[in-house]
């Protein structure tokens, strides 16, 4: 009986811990970037679910297949959105870099910033796939350029 009701408060345990990782990709999604995520990080994260649930199922635990299945579909899906908003694989030249983002914060409306004497005409547009690379100081979303 007590081992019955360990292995169901492990299981609930289990699927609200795999669940917190959407609370990331909502973070991601909201501020429409994910340079602050390490996707080797988050690839780690989903293949661990990955050999847990293999586990679980050669083994037939239910609780261990319950939680992994959840982790991992959740882990992926973080994963996915992380990459997505980095831009394209295919293409890495599209992909806008953290050093970009840098300079566009310091190099907006023809100031001078890292560079020294470069500067950008009031008329250069510094954003990618339409979202300006500058969120508000209070860390609210992106808002479209």
């Amino acid at each position: 009986m007590f081992t019955q009701f360990l292995g169901t408060v492990a299981t609930v345990y289990g699927v609200l811990g795999a669940l917190k990782s959407l609370l990331q990709t909502r973070q991601m999604l909201a501020r429409r970037t994910s340079r602050d995520v390490s996707a080797g990080f988050l690839a780690s994260y989903a293949g661990g679910y990955a050999i847990w649930l293999a586990y679980g199922l050669s083994t037939g635990s239910i609780p261990l297949t319950v939680v992994d299945t959840v982790g991992l579909l959740c882990g992926g899906l973080t994963l996915a959105v992380a990459l997505s908003l980095r831009g394209s694989l295919i293409r890495p030249a599209t992909c806008p870099t953290a050093a970009d983002t840098r300079v566009a914060a310091h190099l907006r409306d023809g100031e001078t910033g890292l560079l020294g004497s470069l500067r950008l005409p009031r008329t250069t547009d510094l954003s990618f796939d339409g979202y300006s690379s500058l969120s508000d100081t209070d860390g609210l979303p992106l808002v479209p350029a």
